[in-house]
């Protein structure tokens, strides 16, 4: 990220994004405890609006703080060519961003996180002494 805070969306990212015929836009939600921000297409955003409006909560202020968080406060931004964008000042000093952006995929949607911050959340991602992930896929995958 430069000092007028614009980005370069990663070229996996823009590709999905391009999948989905959203390729000049997406749309940033606050995520975790505030410390990332969710990126996704507008459909992908359509659709947690719908979970959001739906779902039971337990109390009128839990209604209101879902809404807050993934409607309300749900910012579109716009590509420019080459895939770049510029943050506001306001979320890079929310995320307290400078410089490095870090780019998590998930399907269809991204999280965008300080990189140290993602480290102290989440760990090294080159820990030697993390243990290997296996996931049992039998009946998933068709295997030959």
């Amino acid at each position: 990220m430069d000092a007028k805070g614009r980005v370069s969306l990663p070229s996996d990212y823009r590709e999905v994004l391009s999948f989905h015929r959203c390729a000049e836009e997406f749309i940033l939600v606050p995520a975790g405890r505030g410390d990332s921000h969710l990126g996704m297409t507008r459909v992908a955003h359509e659709r947690l609006v719908s979970r959001v409006n739906q779902t039971k909560y337990k109390t009128p202020r839990q209604r209101q703080q879902a809404r807050r968080r993934y409607i309300h406060e749900a910012r579109p931004v716009s590509l420019e060519d080459g895939g770049r964008f510029v943050l506001s000042r306001e979320l890079r000093e929310e995320l307290d961003l400078e410089g490095w952006v870090k780019f998590v995929g998930e399907g269809d949607t991204f999280e965008m996180w300080k990189p140290e911050r993602y480290e102290e959340v989440h760990g090294p991602e080159d820990e030697e002494d993390a243990e290997p992930f296996e996931m049992d896929l039998t009946g998933l995958v068709d295997i030959e």
